[in-house]
């Protein structure tokens, strides 16, 4: 689903049926994950942290924000962190999974197949990191659409959160008793899935420009925001913008209730422990 998303926001193909018919046609079935262990190894990184902060600052909420806005202004506070730490991961993602991007005489000799993708991750790698040094490419663009999309997202999922999982254990909406880990499995998943097609459906314009600048290849960008703006949708019109987004609700709204229902359960599993340790602590004393 990755790899349509990028292709359709490059202009490379119309269609997400024809994306991944010409795909598998001429680079074979392992072309469609090529890449993947990229966003997978950023997602290790910038998630964890982003959480971290959020749900600090959530708990103890320094400024003294209201509950009806602090979510959204720890979002925030948040997506900064993950822009810095996610851009050149995403360089490096885009630039694999668009191989239009990368000069022919890169992938001479390329065959389809696991082989061909991993020497293509190598070079890309390479190229982004040794050569031209252009890992933080796009980052205006990345702090423009990481930011808000953080502060929305966070913000949405714990709005979503607080309403289908009050802080009395055990309880779902209207105080009525609920099945323990399977109801918090099911409240977090449905928070996290709804707040992540609320983001896409705003938010995919300027991935979809962030996309574009940083598909480019060379030591410097030719390409300014407004400039791939304008490039989008004089070519495939205003709804160029939204590219891709088919795919990505197809992904992101299974993937995200899976992973937020899992979320929700450790953490649910934590603040137990944290609350049995608590208890102990004081019988102690």
């Amino acid at each position: 689903m990755v790899v349509r998303r990028t292709r359709l926001q490059t202009g490379m193909y119309q269609g997400p049926l024809q994306c991944v018919r010409e795909t598998i046609r001429t680079e074979g079935l392992l072309a469609l994950y090529r890449g993947c262990s990229v966003p997978l190894a950023s997602l290790l990184l910038k998630r964890p942290l982003e959480f971290c902060i959020f749900e600090k600052l959530q708990r103890e909420n320094p400024c003294g924000l209201p509950d009806s806005s602090k979510g959204f202004a720890h979002g925030c506070a948040a997506g900064i962190t993950g822009a810095f730490v996610g851009c050149p991961f995403n360089v490096v993602k885009v630039r694999v999974q668009d191989y239009k991007a990368q000069t022919a005489d890169h992938h001479q000799g390329l065959k389809s197949g696991r082989s061909a993708n991993q020497q293509i991750v190598r070079n890309v790698v390479r190229e982004v990191f040794l050569v031209e040094r252009s890992y933080f490419r796009g980052l205006p663009v990345a702090l423009a659409y990481t930011i808000p999309s953080a502060s929305l997202y966070l913000g949405t999922y714990s709005r979503l959160r607080e309403l289908l999982l009050p802080k009395s254990e055990g309880a779902g909406p209207g105080g009525a008793a609920v099945g323990g880990g399977v109801y918090k499995w099911v409240a977090g998943g449905l928070a996290g899935a709804t707040a992540s097609m609320c983001v896409w459906s705003v938010m995919m314009p300027l991935d979809t420009v962030r996309t574009v600048i940083q598909s480019e290849v060379g030591s410097s960008s030719t390409r300014s925001p407004t400039g791939a703006v304008s490039q989008i949708v004089r070519s495939r019109g205003v709804l160029g913008l939204w590219s891709g987004l088919t795919p990505v609700i197809m992904r992101s709204v299974p993937s995200t209730f899976v992973s937020m229902g899992a979320y929700e359960t450790a953490r649910g599993w934590l603040q137990s422990w944290r609350a049995d340790r608590e208890a102990l602590e004081a019988e102690r004393l």
